[in-house]
């Protein structure tokens, strides 16, 4: 699997000092499990947020309620491969 990784929006100056580590720490299982990583550049990226946040926002505004999400716990105990 191919996967695209753009670094330059992920890491504001007030994010917290843990993110990049487990950024880097979620890449390194990516390519663990086979995944091949290619640097990307995403030159449009704050008018396509502002674009998907309008969509969603809209789309949000009229669809019926969601079950609600899975936590990140419920996600790990069920993934293949975990006991």
């Amino acid at each position: 699997m191919r996967i695209g990784v753009a670094r330059e929006h992920h890491f504001p100056a007030d994010a917290d000092p843990a993110r990049a580590p487990a950024f880097d720490e979620t890449l390194r299982v990516l390519t663990g499990l086979g995944a091949d990583l290619s640097e990307i550049d995403l030159p449009d990226w704050p008018e396509t947020l502002t674009a998907d946040f309008v969509t969603h926002g809209r789309r949000g505004a009229r669809l019926p309620p969601k079950r609600p999400r899975r936590t990140a716990g419920r996600l790990l105990r069920h993934r293949p491969g975990s006991t």
